[in-house]
């Protein structure tokens, strides 16, 4: 608003007009100390509202303004709670938090998804280490900005409120490595409320068990959910093995593939085709992407389809690995074709893997993290879950 002029004030004297709008900058303030106070950054303005409001002091329009504008003034200028972004400093201390208090990558996730972190966003973060993945989602939330602040907060709360003794790092490996893990969260959890201050940790904490309160129901209704949409992929899996059309079977049975998929979150894509070749999928598992093929024949899938499937990416990058469904099995001739120049190249998963999956009782990535691990350890393409 541009400060009237004497001019302007005695034209409104005569017509009667009484009071005119107030200007923002002092009487006493001259052109250039006037521009200089147009710079007021946001939160100079908000808090100027505010103690006018509390004050009940005329506004910039002349108007009285009662206690009760308090917050509506602060929602008008400050509709996104801007004052309340975290500085760079607190991101930095909240990461080197969450890498050291969680050892596994697992448990980390899961801490991330109990906070709020949608489970499909949390799929998709660069897992490669702890640190590159943390680092990504806090990248992602500063750069929201005032968007981000409540997931931030809750972050912030779940940490805080932890006991400062660890005991799922202290029972992790022997004494003496489980006390240093121990002093190294708890350094990194100090570092942080330092930067917050007593009262801001105590306002996190109290914040966090209000929405622990709330968390229980939230995971109940969750588990639920799941558990209804894993029993509707149970029926059509019984429906689709008393399907006569092989052919049918089969193109429905890759859909029904790409629904598990997804309720699991290993970001599923459909078919594709190379030069001389066809995908069913491909699907990612803790930065690992697997190419998919499916089938659902009356015969043990031979050597020869596995070679087949093998030879479709063998020449793509070396770290290239092919995940074979064959809801009857394989033959055991079939095992000795899933390596190609003495690397294992594929990974099997068979109907007496699918069926504990569908039942809830087993996750199919547990279960195909599992697989990974003793493909890599023993070279095998098959493993069964208790072997």
């Amino acid at each position: 608003m541009i400060t009237t002029t004497s001019a302007t004030r005695e034209r409104a004297r005569r017509r009667g007009r009484g009071a005119v709008t107030r200007s923002i900058f002092p009487p006493s303030s001259g052109p250039q100390e006037g521009r200089r106070s147009a710079t007021l950054d946001h939160d100079a303005l908000v808090a100027q509202d505010a103690k006018r409001c509390r004050r009940g002091v005329m506004d910039r329009r002349g108007r009285r303004v009662s206690r009760r504008r308090v917050d509506e003034v602060g929602r008008q200028r400050d509709p996104w709670n801007v004052a309340k972004v975290y500085p760079p400093q607190v991101f930095e201390a909240l990461s080197e938090c969450l890498r050291t208090v969680y050892w596994y990558t697992d448990d980390l996730k899961s801490f991330l998804i109990r906070c709020g972190v949608p489970r499909a966003r949390v799929a998709a973060l660069d897992w490669t280490y702890k640190r590159t993945g943390v680092r990504e989602l806090l990248d992602e939330l500063a750069s929201q900005g005032a968007a981000g602040t409540p997931l931030v907060k809750a972050l912030i709360g779940a940490v805080v409120e932890q006991d400062d003794t660890y005991p799922h790092l202290s029972k992790l490996t022997g004494k003496v490595e489980g006390k240093s893990l121990v002093k190294e969260a708890r350094a990194a959890v100090r570092a942080l409320k330092d930067l917050l201050g007593d009262q801001a940790v105590v306002d996190h904490a109290e914040a966090a068990r209000a929405e622990n309160r709330t968390e229980v129901e939230r995971r109940r209704s969750e588990t639920a959910a799941r558990a209804q949409a894993l029993a509707k992929l149970k029926q059509r899996f019984m429906d689709l093995g008393a399907l006569a059309d092989p052919r049918k079977r089969g193109l429905d049975f890759q859909t029904w593939l790409r629904e598990l998929f997804d309720l699991h979150d290993l970001e599923p894509r459909g078919s594709f085709a190379g030069e001389g070749e066809q995908i069913d999928g491909s699907i990612r598992i803790d930065g690992q992407t697997l190419l998919v093929e499916a089938r659902w024949t009356t015969e043990l899938v031979a050597p020869e389809g596995v070679r087949d499937f093998v030879g479709k990416f063998e020449h793509k990058l070396d770290n290239t690995l092919g995940l074979m469904i064959s809801v009857n099995g394989f033959t055991d001739a079939a095992n000795g074709k899933a390596t190609s120049g003495g690397r294992l190249m594929a990974i099997f998963v068979d109907g007496r893997d699918l069926y504990p999956v569908v039942d809830g009782l087993i996750d199919l990535r547990q279960l195909l993290a599992r697989k990974l691990r003793h493909a890599a350890e023993k070279g095998e393409p098959m493993y069964r879950v208790g072997s």
